[in-house]
C-alpha cells in the first residue's frame, strides 16, 4: 500500500486548528528556505497561517491524516465566500495547500486537489481559481499537471511585497 492509499481526507475541526496552523507555518518556512530563500515569512503572515478559526468560518478546510497524524491541508473557499480571491464570477478559490515536509514527493497533493475539485463541483462552481507567488515554478508545475492553466487577468500585484499569478481550472458542470 503506497502513501496515497493510506491518507484519509476529512474536514478540519476546531480540535485540529493548532496542528494545521503549525503545519502551514512549517511548510511555508521550509519551502521558502529551500526554493525561494529571499522570501521571509513575516510574523503577520505566520499569524494568518495559524488563524484556522477564521479560515473554517469562510472556507472548507480539509486535512489529510496518516496513522492519525495530520500530514496535509488545503482550504476551499466556495463561490462568493468571504476570503474568496477568485476573479471569476461563480468560481471557487483554493489556498493554503501544505504537505508535511516528511511526506513531500509522494503525490499527496493529488488527493487534496481531487477532493477540492469534487467539493467545488458540488458547490456549483464553474471553475477553481488560485494564486501562486511569482517564481514558485515547482508549485506552478504541480497545478498545471492537475489541469490548471495560467490566467494573467487573475494576477494580484501587491509589490513591493508580493506578486501573485492567477491560475484557473475549468469545471465541467
Amino acid at each position: 500500500m503506497n502513501t496515497i492509499d493510506k491518507i484519509a481526507i476529512r474536514e478540519s475541526t476546531e480540535a485540529d486548528d493548532q496542528a494545521v496552523g503549525e503545519l502551514l507555518v512549517r511548510s511555508f518556512d521550509y519551502q521558502n528556505s529551500r526554493l525561494m530563500p529571499d522570501v521571509v515569512t513575516t510574523e503577520e503572515r505566520r499569524a494568518d497561517l495559524r488563524n484556522q478559526r477564521a479560515k473554517r468560518a469562510a472556507a472548507v478546510v480539509l486535512v489529510g491524516t496518516i496513522g492519525g497524524k495530520i500530514v496535509g491541508t488545503i482550504a476551499l473557499y466556495p463561490p462568493g465566500a468571504d476570503g474568496n480571491e477568485a476573479w471569476r464570477r461563480g468560481a471557487a478559490d483554493i489556498r493554503y495547500l501544505a504537505i508535511d515536509e516528511k511526506f513531500l514527493g509522494r503525490g499527496l497533493s493529488a488527493p487534496f486537489l481531487d477532493e477540492a475539485r469534487g467539493r467545488a463541483k458540488a458547490f456549483g462552481a464553474s471553475a477553481i481559481c488560485l494564486h501562486i507567488r511569482r517564481g514558485a515554478v515547482g508549485l506552478a508545475k504541480l497545478y498545471e499537471r492537475h489541469g490548471y492553466r495560467r490566467e494573467p487577468r487573475g494576477d494580484m500585484d501587491l509589490l513591493p511585497v508580493i506578486f501573485l499569478e492567477g491560475y484557473v481550472l475549468e469545471l465541467e458542470t
